[in-house]
C-alpha cells in the first residue's frame, strides 16, 4: 500500500514538472506529459506479467509457496523500475533546448563592413 501511494505521488509530480519544462523549452507540454502518464500506468502491467511467467518458469512446481509474500513485493518493485526510469528518461529528454531555439550568433565587425 506504501508503494502504491509512492507511486502515485510520483506520477503526479512527474506530470507537473515534465509539463513544466516541456511547455519552457518549447516541447508539445500536453502530449509528453501524457506520454509520461501512459507508459507509468502501462510499463508495470508487461513488466509485472512478464516478471510473474519469469518466477513461474523458474520457481514452477518446487513448492515454494512459503515466500509468497515476499515474490509479491519483489513483483512490485519490478513491476515499478520500467515505470520510474521511463519517466525520468522522458523528464531528461523535455529538459533539453531545442537546437532551432538556440541563440544565432552575432555579425562579426568584419562582416558588417566596418
Amino acid at each position: 500500500m506504501v508503494l502504491t501511494l509512492l507511486s502515485f505521488a510520483f506520477v503526479i509530480i512527474t506530470a507537473i514538472f515534465t509539463f513544466k519544462t516541456a511547455r519552457d523549452n518549447g516541447y508539445n507540454a500536453v502530449g509528453w506529459t501524457a506520454l509520461s502518464v501512459v507508459l507509468f500506468f502501462s510499463l508495470p502491467i508487461f513488466a509485472g506479467v512478464a516478471f510473474v511467467v519469469v518466477l513461474y518458469i523458474l520457481l514452477g512446481e518446487s513448492g515454494a509457496d512459503e515466500f509468497l509474500e515476499y515474490y509479491m513485493f519483489l513483483t512490485s518493485i519490478v513491476m515499478m523500475l520500467p515505470a520510474v526510469v521511463s519517466s525520468l528518461l522522458i523528464l531528461r529528454h523535455v529538459n533539453t533546448l531545442k537546437d532551432d531555439d538556440l541563440p544565432i550568433e552575432p555579425p562579426t565587425p568584419g562582416e558588417l563592413g566596418l
